[in-house]
């Protein structure tokens, strides 16, 4: 995946520019949604290049994913903080018509030589950047004709507001091949997405939500304005509104009173009324996800994009089908904390339940049905890596003896700072969230094995699994055997039990025997029409491959990914992959292509190419580093730290 944001056209960030030439964000988000002008946020430290570079409204600012246009917009005014960062928030490119007016006049025509004619008074008064050739408009009525009066001089974005308000339509952007960028006014999005959203796949998080502030069964329109002040109206024997009949039965009379500005004939006022009320007599059912893009590991699938349909299938949350997707959140630093809202409309006729269709019920937890975590955690492990940004990597000496002797990753330089923490020395490794002093909630050492309070994996390779008393449950993998204190088997979170009272069906015995299980089952149907579903387990499912693990300890484990634990140590090194790592009680050995390259052990620390982003401390008194004397940034000093000499 690459990703550049340009200023300008000059690069601000990217995947393909150095962080040591200050090619650097603190915070990057876009934001999205239809007929909406959208919103980006960025922080912007000192070093970038681009600091200096925003001018309020006059700045433009592109996102660019795989070469594919994601955002564009432009600076609004930047602010910054105590450290000098500038965060600069940005408006999305409808908001460009803000920046002209339309004059008073009636427009009067078919929807594109109307859109046409908006589109290009703003052309005609604002800068080359923020103009825009006119692409579909697919919009129709059914004379043909749309009429906009316009009695004082209105902003662009106000004109088609009330053009999207009075005929529907969407206004969505896109390039010609020459890269002019183009609007267009669809009565429906035409774009699709290939990529689905699914439980067990790359869902990650679901809230639904019903609003009702838009919704009637009734509509009383009112047309362009007549002389004495009053406005046009329709007269349906003697009604002067249009209400749909199975709505009104399903939820009552609620009225809504709805302005078509310029349209001067009752006909046309019931033809734009009924067709509204098609839309307002209906509950629209709204969804927030957060979902892992899987476009960015898998160029084949679509990003997503505002105004696309998109398949969204969760069982367990009701949700089957396609959505339109309407609005988008993205934060390009770390992809997994985007999210996206998909919308469709809810039918009106199951309102006798009393409940909302807009709003989705779970059903009874103990049907939860089970997904492949090990699929959702693939892609939420790899956005977090590929996020991770700043972080120091150091070799310390914790006993004072002047020599390294463990391993520091962190998110900090200063181990007194660091929350999240990687320590690594002769006796194993562990991670923390707390601290350099931990606790360490996951890990491992040669006497007590592997730790983790939870273990995703497509394969487990285990001899033996137990509970932790070591007595209430055993499962000997190598010789088929299950003991167990007391055994409780369920299907569908129903015990046997329950489903001889549901069915009326005679389940056997199970007799639980010292030496094993054994199981007698009979069954007796009479007059009983039963549909039993057969549950297969076979090996493309789920694959439990067993080497050895004896109670008191691990004798080897190996795992799909390259991790191997032996009586050697842990050696680490996929199929196929240069790099190997090893670590064992004499040391830590990084080898690539067979050669050692850094090598930890009694003797000290031997590397190739050691390279220390910020600095060096050398024993207890010195600091080799990087330092800025006003005039000259590129300069290198050796620094006394030891105190007062």
């Amino acid at each position: 995946m690459s990703i550049e944001i340009l200023v300008d056209g000059s690069p601000m960030y990217g995947t393909a520019y150095s962080p040591e030439d200050g090619y650097v964000l603190h915070r990057a988000v876009i934001d999205a949604g239809l007929n909406k002008g959208g919103s980006a946020t960025f922080i912007v430290p000192r070093e970038n290049p681009r600091y200096s570079d925003f001018v309020a409204l006059n700045t433009l600012v592109e996102v660019w994913r795989n070469d594919s246009l994601r955002w564009r917009g432009r600076a609004l005014v930047p602010g910054r903080d105590l450290y000098g960062r500038k965060t600069v928030s940005c408006e999305g490119e409808l908001c460009f018509f803000q920046d002209s007016v339309q004059r008073p006049r009636t427009l009067t025509g078919t929807p594109t030589a109307v859109f046409t004619e908006i589109v290009s008074a703003h052309n005609s008064a604002v800068e080359a950047w923020k103009q825009f050739s006119v692409g579909t408009v697919s919009v129709t009525t059914d004379s043909d004709e749309i009429t906009i009066a316009l009695s004082v001089g209105e902003k662009s974005y106000a004109t088609l507001q009330r053009l999207i308000s009075n005929y529907g339509g969407y206004i969505i952007f896109d390039s010609l091949p020459s890269g002019a960028r183009r609007v267009n006014w669809f009565a429906e999005p035409p774009y699709s997405c290939n990529q689905q959203i699914k439980l067990g796949y790359n869902l990650l998080d679901f809230s639904s939500s019903g609003d009702v502030s838009q919704y009637a069964t009734r509509i009383i329109p009112y047309g362009a304005q007549n002389e004495d002040g009053t406005r046009v109206q329709i007269d349906i024997d003697g009604k002067d509104y249009v209400e749909n009949a199975a709505a009104v039965a399903a939820r009552g009379v609620i009225e809504m009173p709805v302005v078509y500005d310029g349209v001067t004939e009752p006909e046309e006022l019931i033809t734009l009324a009924e067709r509204d009320l098609d839309v307002k007599c209906v509950l629209p059912e709204t969804l927030r996800l957060s979902a892992v893009d899987m476009s960015l590991q898998d160029l084949t699938l679509d990003a997503f994009q505002v105004g696309q349909k998109v398949t969204a299938t969760s069982e367990y949350h009701d949700m089957s089908g396609q959505y339109h997707l309407t609005a988008l959140s993205e934060d390009l630093l770390d992809p997994s904390g985007g999210s996206v809202t998909l919308t469709r409309d809810a039918q009106y006729t199951d309102s006798a339940s009393g409940t909302l269709t807009g709003t989705i019920t779970g059903k009874d937890q103990e049907n939860k049905q089970q997904f492949s975590s090990y699929v959702t955690m693939v892609g939420v492990i790899t956005q977090r890596i590929l996020g991770a940004r700043g972080g120091a990597v150091r070799l310390l000496d914790t006993d004072g003896d002047e020599l390294p002797d463990t391993l520091y990753i962190a998110d900090n330089a200063d181990p007194e700072l660091a929350e999240k923490v990687w320590r690594f020395n002769y006796e194993g490794w562990g991670a923390s969230k707390t601290g350099f002093n931990g606790p360490f909630v996951m890990g491992a050492t040669l006497e007590d094995g592997l730790l983790a309070s939870a273990v995703t994996a497509a394969t487990l390779v285990a001899g033996t699994i137990q509970s932790a008393d070591g007595t209430s449950f055993l499962l000997d993998l190598d010789n088929g055997i299950i003991e167990a204190e007391s055994l409780c088997l369920k299907i569908s979170g129903k015990t046997f039990s329950e489903y001889d009272q549901q069915t009326q069906e005679q389940i056997a015995q199970l007799d639980v025997r010292a030496d094993g299980i054994e199981s007698t089952v009979s069954t007796e149907i009479d007059n009983v029409k039963s549909e039993m579903t057969e549950i297969k387990q076979s090996s493309e499912d789920v694959s439990i491959r067993v080497q050895k693990i004896e109670s008191d300890g691990v004798d080897k484990v190996t795992t799909a990914m390259g991790y191997t634990f032996d009586d050697n140590g842990l050696h680490i090194q996929k199929d196929g992959e240069e790099m190997e790592n090893t670590l064992d009680n004499t040391g830590m050995y990084v080898s690539r292509s067979g050669e050692v390259i850094l090598q930890a052990d009694a003797d000290g620390v031997e590397a190739t190419d050691l390279k220390a982003r910020n600095y060096l401390i050398i024993g207890n008194y010195s600091r080799l580093e990087d330092y800025n004397n006003g005039s000259d940034s590129k300069r290198t000093g050796l620094f006394w730290i030891g105190g007062d000499a």
